[in-house]
């Protein structure tokens, strides 16, 4: 409802960007003002039904009326919240999990705020108004947030709401830094040119219009919104400073990429000493109370998920018996944490005889070309997979059975993709360090590409989820999971 009120209210890629994300932010605030006004006014006629205060008169109606006053300074306290705790603040909307943190931060606080107000005045707060206005306000919040990040994400991967972006830094690390933000172009950096000394006329396509000691005039001349200064033997200290100093009253915003890849925010935090802003980088955990809470969530999910899916599983089972006669499951063998061996299960979704025919296959007899990549095998077109096969691969209904795995603790809900024996001999150190946690029925792999990955890009993003893991994490990657899923993209 409120993307359709956004989309009509006349937001264009013609206005100018600081504009128009501004006049974006206005709506967010529009959205967030009706969700907890329909909380509070929702709870209030709940709990208390649609009684008229004036009408009543009285002990009753006085009662009313001063949850009717409660109401709406909940109403201008909830939102005044959402304002302290930074929801409304331009950098954040649209990035990162840093939006939702911060309205579940607020919402949270003040309630609790509330309560101790209430217990210290005695304030008698009927604990069902409570119960009811904030879990519908806080899921209308992040739903709307979700909903307008989406509308968001796709006007910023067509070009608009972008923030036009300066580049700085020695030529190599540059071109990471530039793939690496157009990768991503929902965050919104759109890189128009770079400063660096040691390139020529263009680095990744993008055209060098200094040297980084002129990229405070060349942020200037072309009114960029933000300057990204990567690793420099030519920027130090002082010269990063100066560029500070330089861009002061501009509007720029300067944003320093650390060159520490693969390393979540959690994992950085800046502690001063002695004036010297220091950035630590704390290890990744691998035991303690998050593992307990990551492992009880499998256990838990996985349970709940076979007997809401049992249908489903039981439908699958019968068609795809029904095709052969053959076998339903398909037993494979996978290496799991520390190297620990298990025999996977999933629907069979090949010919009987498809194990058979793999040789053949893999030296390119019977298929036009294969798509193998690194210790990787995998076709595109594969003569094995039956129509009932593709169909359930295409939605990742083949790895349903998976979750017997997790409850066997065996797997996880959400971690690395599950190595054959075979690729894991060709693992170096490097890529070994996939196996320190329990391999995944979903993952980075699943919600950035699927099969369409090449073994690189694999490897890096189960490395990233090895380094990174948290709670929170997993459950954002099982929420775009079932996005991921319903497309059928790149499944096969």
């Amino acid at each position: 409802m409120f993307v359709t009120v956004w989309a009509a209210t006349g937001i264009t890629a013609g206005a100018g960007r600081a504009e128009a994300l501004y006049r974006f932010r206005s709506k967010v605030a529009v959205s967030d003002l009706v969700v907890v006004t329909l909380a509070v006014i929702g709870a209030h006629l709940i709990r208390f039904g649609p009684a008229n205060p004036v009408a009543e008169g009285g002990v009753g109606g006085a009662f009313q009326a001063t949850y009717v006053l409660f109401s709406a300074l909940l109403v201008l306290g909830w939102l005044a919240a959402l304002r302290l705790h930074g929801a409304y603040r331009v950098n954040t909307l649209g990035r990162g999990t840093e939006e939702y943190r911060s309205v579940a931060a607020a919402t949270l606080r003040l309630f609790a705020t509330v309560a101790v107000v209430s217990y210290a005045a005695q304030l008698q707060i009927a604990r069902g108004y409570v119960i009811i206005a904030l879990p519908a306000g806080l899921g209308g919040l992040l739903l709307t947030r979700r909903a307008s990040r989406a509308w968001l994400g796709r006007r910023r991967a067509e070009g608009e709401f972008c923030h036009d972006v300066l580049v700085v830094g020695d030529s190599e690390h540059l071109r990471s830094l530039v793939d690496n933000l157009r990768s991503a172009p929902a965050a919104g950096y759109r890189v128009v040119a770079a400063c660096s000394a040691d390139a020529d006329t263009d680095v990744a396509g993008v055209p060098v219009l200094g040297s980084e000691r002129d990229a405070g005039d060349v942020a200037r001349r072309l009114a960029v919104d933000t300057v990204v200064c990567a690793s420099s033997r030519y920027l130090g200290p002082s010269a990063l400073r100066q560029l500070g100093w330089e861009l002061e009253g501009s509007g720029t915003e300067l944003v320093v990429a650390p060159g520490l890849l693969d390393v979540a925010g959690p994992r950085l935090t800046t502690r001063p000493v002695a004036g010297l802003p220091l950035l630590h980088v704390e290890a990744p955990m691998f035991s303690g109370p998050k593992l307990f809470v990551k492992t009880a969530l499998d256990v838990v999910g996985a349970g709940v998920l076979l007997l809401l899916a049992s249908p489903l599983l039981l439908a699958v089972l019968l068609v795809i018996w029904a095709g052969d006669r053959g076998p339903v499951f398909f037993l494979q063998e996978r290496v799991g944490l520390d190297g620990r061996r298990f025999r996977m299960v999933k629907f069979r979704s090949m010919v009987v005889d498809a194990e058979s025919r793999l040789a053949s296959l893999r030296s390119g007899q019977g298929v036009g070309s294969g798509d193998a990549d690194g210790p990787l095998f995998k076709l595109r077109h594969d003569p094995r997979v039956t129509p009932v096969g593709r169909f359930i691969r295409r939605h990742s209904i083949d790895e349903l059975p998976q979750l017997f795995n997790v409850v066997a603790g065996q797997m996880s809900l959400v971690g690395p993709r599950p190595p054959l024996p075979g690729e894991v001999e060709q693992y170096g150190d490097d890529v070994r360090r996939r196996l320190l946690v329990k391999p995944g029925m979903t993952g980075l792999w699943q919600i950035n590409g699927r099969s369409d990955l090449s073994w690189e890009q694999s490897v890096r993003l189960d490395l990233y989820y090895v380094e990174n893991w948290s709670v929170l994490g997993d459950l954002t990657i099982l929420w775009r999971t079932i996005r991921t899923v319903l497309n059928g993209h790149s499944g096969y």
